[in-house]
C-alpha cells in the first residue's frame, strides 16, 4: 500500500466562477507527477485560474499554497 504523503484540492475558475474541485493525493510510489495532475484538472474543466490548497496536518486544515493564471502557466 502507498503511503500518503499530501493532499491538495484544485479549486478551478472560469470568468471568475468556480467551475470544479478536485483532490489530489501525492503518494510515496508517484505515477504521474504533481504537475501533470494539475494540468489535467485545468484542461478538463478548461479553466482560466487555479487555487491549489494543501493540507495542514498538523491543523487539518487547508491552506493556499498557490494561485495560478492557466493562461501562462500552461505555455511552460
Amino acid at each position: 500500500m502507498k503511503d500518503i504523503l499530501n493532499i491538495y484540492t484544485v479549486v478551478l475558475y472560469k470568468d471568475n466562477k468556480e467551475v470544479g474541485c478536485e483532490v489530489i493525493y501525492e503518494a510515496s510510489t508517484k505515477t504521474d507527477s504533481f504537475q501533470e495532475k494539475i494540468h489535467l484538472c485545468i484542461k478538463g474543466y478548461n479553466a482560466d485560474r487555479a487555487n491549489i490548497h494543501c493540507l495542514d496536518k498538523k491543523t487539518s486544515k487547508f491552506n493556499l499554497l498557490k494561485t495560478i493564471l492557466t493562461k501562462e502557466w500552461l505555455q511552460i
